[in-house]
């Protein structure tokens, strides 16, 4: 009886031993130890993890979108683009028409109205910079040769000179013709030199000057002595807030000229 006891102490010692082999060995289920029937094992496989690529890891961008440009779209073929004003559509020069002035407004100056705000009196037609005109401003037009879409004209009211583009202005012709030019007082000088204009500036305002190509500037109550070439020489006169004054005169060597500028 102890034999039997121990036999069967054995036995179910070594039996799950013996079992498990058995498993491995041929393939066994149903039995303790060993899985289901019909049920398929689950093989695990481990693996390391995988390191991200270069490729992979690209960070995310954010795309941010800008603001669409307005562009301006030509319907009129008598409009072209204003070459100071972005965007904007102004007459073609071959389009301007010129107008009259009034009996009661002639003064026998040709005048031009600026249209528009943010335009241009450049000192040369081909610069992208200048005086800023606004929209009413008054010019006086100048009868000077020059590129055929530009005027000369001087700012009536910062007395400045320069060129504006003709699609931004509307102008308007005198019918009596220029006015009576300033009187130079002559007088023989001593000697053969050179001619000397004298020019007091008899006003509160400063005066521009422009003899042939040299430009003046002269302070209120002032006086300037200037030395221009023999031969005839057009002048120009203007200060701000008043019409210029301008013509032309021939200086001769030997001479002294003096011409007082004042405002009424």
């Amino acid at each position: 009886m102890r034999i039997t006891r121990n036999l069967f102490l054995l036995l179910l010692a070594s039996g799950p031993f013996a079992i498990l082999v058995s498993t491995k060995a041929y393939g066994q289920c149903g039995l303790p130890g060993t899985p289901a029937c019909g049920v398929p094992k689950k093989t695990v496989v481990n693996r390391a993890p995988r390191s991200a690529s270069p490729r992979s890891a690209k960070p995310r961008t954010t795309t941010t979108s800008q603001p669409s440009r307005a562009v301006a779209v030509r319907r009129d073929p008598t409009l072209c683009e204003s070459p100071d004003i972005p965007g904007k559509w102004v007459t073609c020069t071959e389009y301007v028409r010129t107008k009259f002035l009034e009996p009661s407004e002639d003064r026998g100056y040709n005048l031009a109205y600026v249209k528009y705000d943010r335009v241009l009196l450049r000192e040369h037609e081909w610069k992208q910079s200048g005086h800023i005109l606004k929209r009413g401003d008054l010019l006086v037009v100048l009868d000077e040769p020059g590129p055929p879409d530009w005027l000369k004209v001087v700012d009536i009211e910062s007395g400045s000179e320069g060129w504006v583009y003709k699609g931004h202005v509307e102008i308007y012709l005198s019918r009596t013709g220029r006015p009576e030019a300033p009187v130079f007082a002559e007088s023989r000088a001593n000697n053969n030199d050179p001619p000397e204009v004298r020019v007091k500036n008899d006003s509160n305002t400063t005066l521009f000057l422009r003899l042939s190509s040299a430009t003046y500037s002269i302070g209120p109550h002032s006086e300037q002595y200037i030395y221009p070439p023999e031969g005839n020489c057009k002048y120009l006169g203007s200060a701000p807030g008043v019409l210029p004054a301008m013509g032309e005169k021939y200086f001769s060597k030997g001479h002294i000229y003096s011409w007082t500028f004042y405002v009424n």
